[in-house]
């Protein structure tokens, strides 16, 4: 029973014509580039344009096509105006425009930080070590202004002597302590 169902099936694909699925040159190119595995880990459009998911989700998901965007942006390809209600599902054009220019291009010439200079690092391609480096860069910038300005706060309330009063007395030594041991760090 099982070879009549094989030599059934030999029979129908020996008469039946098959042509070729009808598709684009796009798409064969998405599926054709030397990368394309890189386009598919990169972006899954069936991941970023779900119709029904949570709020959480929803913005994580927004945030993704918001980096996306931005580099198709870069890249002058066409790009929906966000204020659109339907942006989200817009964006499939321009998420294939990127999964072809990913799937025919090297990892290392994907961002535009090697034909130009890029001084924001929401500009270099979300896979580039110069952007993660001038981010990190930028981050501790704004820590160390973030603590400036705590620390100014701070010297500037100590000078109140309302509020020296009204500290205690392991308040206020705990306070000594702490600027003697930056002191003796810092050879004053």
């Amino acid at each position: 029973m099982h070879c009549k169902l094989e030599s059934k099936i030999r029979m129908a694909s020996k008469t039946k014509t098959t042509t070729p699925p009808r598709s684009s040159r796009f798409l064969k190119e998405l599926k054709v580039g030397k990368y394309a595995d890189d386009a598919d880990k990169l972006i899954n459009i069936r991941e970023l344009i779900k119709p029904n998911v949570s709020l959480r989700e929803h913005e994580e998901l927004d945030r993704e096509l918001h980096i996306w965007r931005h580099q198709a942006e870069l890249r002058e390809y066409w790009v929906p105006d966000v204020n659109d209600a339907q942006w989200r599902s817009w964006m499939f054009g321009t998420l294939l425009q990127l999964r072809r220019f990913v799937s025919i291009t090297k990892p290392e010439e994907r961002c535009q930080c090697k034909s130009r200079c890029l001084s924001n690092a929401q500009d270099h391609w979300p896979e580039c070590q110069n952007g993660k480096d001038l981010k990190k860069k930028k981050d501790e910038e704004a820590e160390k202004a973030r603590n400036r300005k705590l620390a100014l706060a701070i010297s500037k309330t100590l000078a109140d002597d309302k509020v020296l009063t009204e500290l205690t007395d392991d308040e206020v030594r705990d306070i000594h302590m702490r600027s003697m041991r930056e002191r003796i760090k810092r050879c004053i």
